[in-house]
């Protein structure tokens, strides 16, 4: 590959990882942001079929020379990254070191299909992202099983084939999933659409270099103006859902495999916008930039939570820390070319002995979606009527709802130890709380607004330990906290006992819970014997 087309591929690297890393910070505008991996994938399949056509090209080295590649700053990323989550999150570590460690081994996808973990950007975790630089090295694997042999011209034509019967395999993959609408979390690691576009310009590139398919150039360079206008259309209004989502998969690694194809054509007129300073400088580091992405995000957004940081103002901040840290790591392993044997023994003794400690004395936990909190929006009220308020007495002011009292009255019929009154209702109309829960929280958060505005109410269906201490350490005001959790999974004591010692004396209340009978026995054991350790800790019995 001469320098122009190698500054030129460079270029695209980095302009796919931009939307890359916008889809990472802001996964709400950028719907489509992901599409930039079948960019990349498409770039790195014809950069390396182009290869083989025109240069020796040898299996066992081919294979070795992209381990030594990528290996090595991979390494120094997952072992550092692992030190720094044991140090702040050691609670949480069984829900990442599957993933350090298959990372590793150019498995992180396979592994995250097997847990069936949510997408990267949904996950409690610095390493879902590295499905992408396993997924790249297996496709690397392929190829070299493919081209094992003596390379002759009918050999050439046998890997074209080749690659064109897994593009076409892929193809169907993804019809069928898109037609049976599979669940995202499995199929955002499944590598269909990735080997799709990896494999796809294979035949096209054989066909390219003998001589063929060289239309106009106006004609091509309509052409690829015409795709980057769609692409642009999919980066901001990509469809989430089955069918449509597929096919715009699909779509898309067709597209840009080909606009691939063209750039690499002399004389259009795409050359000049990918050799962009901004995007040559971003695709020499890309490499870097993209394995400290995901842990710079995760660990600024963690800061500024603890900092409460007003809004998205910790983005900036890990945009400039991102920078850095690529920048460094870049300089020391690819400028450099680190080789000190000391600082990877160093560096192996310390993974080494985080991944023996949490595997010794942590069980396992299930990682599941992290979903978005929904803010609560607060009306100011008049302060004539504030006045009027506080003249009236407290049965005065408030009064049920029909469905309200009939949910009282129902409840108050099950002959409880205290039954609700009028003048309850109406204290419970100024209390003050912070109710943290799982999946069952969440959906009786309606519920509790209605008894209780003034209470916050978080809950979701994955909320780990060091998040519950973060949400308790932040809370402020005066009143109680209530903990609503065990109902979607398995607790461990040691779990909920940090949780409950992060309180600090403050009032706390536990509920039992009605759940799968998997788990249930056992977890309302783990939650009473909490409430019996702790003066402040008071535990909420359903079934009484």
């Amino acid at each position: 590959m001469s320098i122009k087309e190698r500054k030129t591929a460079e270029g695209v690297k980095g302009f796919a990882l931009c939307f890359i890393l916008l889809y990472m910070a802001f996964s709400r505008v950028f719907l489509g942001g992901h599409l930039g991996y079948q960019m990349l994938f498409a770039l790195m399949g014809y950069e390396t079929f182009r290869r083989y056509i025109r240069e020796k090209t040898y299996p066992g080295p081919f294979l070795v020379e992209k381990v030594r590649a990528y290996w090595p700053e991979l390494f120094a990323m997952v072992a550092v990254v692992t030190a720094i989550y044991a140090l702040f999150f050691y609670a949480d570590m069984p829900l990442v070191r599957g993933q350090a460690l298959w990372s590793l081994l150019f498995a992180n996808n396979i592994f995250q299909s097997i847990a069936g973990h949510p997408l990267s950007i949904e996950q409690p975790s610095p390493f879902g992202h590295l499905w992408f630089v396993s997924l790249l090295m297996q496709c690397y694997l392929i190829f070299t099983l493919a081209i094992a042999g003596k390379k002759t011209r009918q050999k050439i034509i046998s890997v074209a084939f080749f690659g064109g019967v897994i593009s076409l395999i892929s193809a169907l993959m993804m019809g069928i999933f898109g037609g049976l609408d599979l669940a995202e979390a499995r199929i955002f690691y499944s590598p269909e659409s990735r080997l799709f576009s990896f494999f796809i310009l294979f035949p096209a590139v054989l066909y390219e270099l003998m001589g063929k398919g060289r239309g106009k150039v106006a004609n091509r360079d309509m052409a690829m103006l015409g795709i980057m206008i769609v692409f642009v259309i999919l980066l901001l209004f990509m469809a989430e859902a089955g069918p449509a989502y597929f096919g715009g998969l699909f779509l898309t690694s067709l597209l840009l495999s080909f606009f691939n194809l063209f750039l690499f054509r002399d004389g259009n007129a795409f050359e000049s916008v990918f050799q962009f300073p901004l995007f040559t400088f971003i695709g020499e580091r890309a490499y870097s930039f993209y394995l400290y992405s995901m842990p710079t995000f995760f660990f600024t957004k963690a800061l500024a939570e603890r900092l409460q940081l007003a809004g998205g103002l910790w983005i900036p901040l890990a945009f400039v820390l991102l920078l850095i840290v690529a920048q460094g790591s870049y300089y020391v392993f690819q400028v450099k070319g680190l080789s000190n044997k000391w600082v990877y023994a160093m560096l192996a003794t310390l993974f080494g002995g985080l991944m023996i400690m949490t595997y010794a004395a942590q069980g396992p936990e299930v990682m599941k979606r992290e979903a978005p909190t929904k803010s609560v929006v607060k009306t100011v009220k008049p302060k004539e009527d504030e006045r009027e308020q506080k003249k009236a007495s407290l049965t005065e002011r408030f009064e049920p709802s029909n469905e309200l009292a009939a949910a009282i009255e129902q409840v108050n019929a099950q002959k409880p130890y205290y039954k609700l009154t009028n003048e309850d209702l109406g204290k419970l109309q100024n209390q003050k709380g912070l109710l943290l829960g799982d999946g069952s929280a969440q959906s009786a958060r309606e519920a509790y607004l209605r008894l209780m505005p003034n209470l916050q109410v978080i809950g979701s269906e994955n909320l780990n330990p060091s998040w519950y201490v973060r949400r308790i350490k932040e809370y402020t005001d005066d009143g109680p906290i209530i903990l609503q959790i065990g109902n979607d999974g398995a607790l461990t004591f040691d779990a909920v006992d940090e949780i409950v010692k992060t309180a600090e004396g403050r009032p706390l209340f536990l509920f039992n819970v009605v759940a799968d009978p998997s788990y249930e026995d056992k977890n309302n054991d783990i939650l009473q014997r909490v409430a019996d350790k702790y003066a402040n800790v008071a535990l909420i019995d359903w079934y009484k």
